[in-house]
């Protein structure tokens, strides 16, 4: 028996662990991660210039077979993956459709990021400005806003501002702009980075009915089709803690072994909000619907960031 996982977030690498621990041992299922990247890094710690440290998802999941390679087309009714090197057939499927920032997108904007720096160095004048543009909303495009302004900070550079649409949170906006994050689009000279996307486009699947948001309709066990389980709803790209993450990919694990043992599905209720922002030392933490830059902020961080770095120190 055949289990795909397609995915980049750390949603699906939770999940992918839940069953490599547990059924992934088994000789008559194999179970395969098609994502974009061999290595996962912690959102808030990442920098673009310079090494990070990573968590090699191949050795934190021995009994997962890691496929990266592009995925050209998927078929529920067929049970059939085709990527640009060959065919999977499968008889389970879980999609993790949270965007996401992959490697090979943060190592172009890095180059993008330094080649601009040059750009206005060459120019020898006191006034030439620059500008990087973020698109999206969600605390991943804020976090990568906030670590090119830290970046820039590190080389002391004042050429180059950093822009987000506005959030629609007031809290966010405030923050954002204390670390000197702006909040509106100028027409200065410099480069636009798009918005996360999930590994693979929700409307190109064949055989599951979107909204009006292009999300997947799911039923309150998230199956969105015969052998498909999917992790998409209104909250799905405004998570980054780590361990609210982990915690709900162990339960959608759960709900995987349940369909591969057709036992009855359990309801899967919707996960909070919960993210942290990190610039320097300054910290804003959002649980729910509360939100804190002080003692919660920095408990969350520092239970997050420990969780993190016990990963990183087993399977870096």
């Amino acid at each position: 028996m055949k289990i795909v996982i397609v995915g980049n977030s750390p949603l699906a690498f939770f999940v992918a662990r839940g069953l490599n621990n547990d059924i992934a041992r088994y000789a008559h299922l194999e179970v395969m991660w098609l994502t974009d990247d061999r290595d996962m890094a912690f959102p808030t710690t990442q920098r673009l210039i310079g090494p990070n440290r990573v968590v090699k998802k191949s050795a934190a999941l021995p009994n997962i077979k890691i496929v990266t390679e592009p995925i050209r087309s998927i078929s529920l009714p067929a049970h059939r993956i085709v990527t640009e090197k060959r065919v999977i057939d499968f008889e389970l499927i879980f999609f993790d459709q949270t965007p996401w920032y992959t490697q090979k997108d943060l190592s172009a904007i890095s180059q993008a990021l330094q080649k601009l720096i040059v750009q206005i160095r060459a120019k020898k004048d006191i006034r030439a400005a620059g500008a990087v543009r973020l698109k999206g909303e969600s605390p991943l495009v804020w976090q990568l806003s906030l670590t090119i302004k830290q970046e820039l900070t590190r080389l002391r550079n004042r050429s180059v501002s950093v822009e987000v649409e506005r959030p629609r949170q007031r809290s966010v906006t405030d923050f954002l702009n204390e670390c000197g994050v702006g909040t509106e689009f100028s027409n200065k000279p410099g480069f636009t980075v798009a918005e996360p996307l999930p590994a693979f486009p929700t409307k190109r699947i064949k055989g599951i009915r979107i909204d009006r948001r292009e999300r997947a309709v799911t039923d309150g066990n998230g199956i969105a089709a015969t052998d498909a389980l999917v992790a998409e709803h209104a909250h799905s790209d405004e998570r980054t803690l780590f361990r609210a993450l982990e915690a709900e990919g162990r339960i959608l694990a759960n709900q995987m072994e349940r369909l591969i043992t057709r036992s009855e599905l359990l309801p899967i209720e919707r996960e909070p909000v919960a993210f942290i922002l990190r610039f320097e030392r300054r910290l804003l933490a959002r649980l729910e619907r509360i939100v804190s830059t002080r003692l919660r902020a920095r408990l969350l961080y520092k239970l997050d960031h420990d969780f993190w770095k016990k990963l990183a120190a087993r399977h870096g």
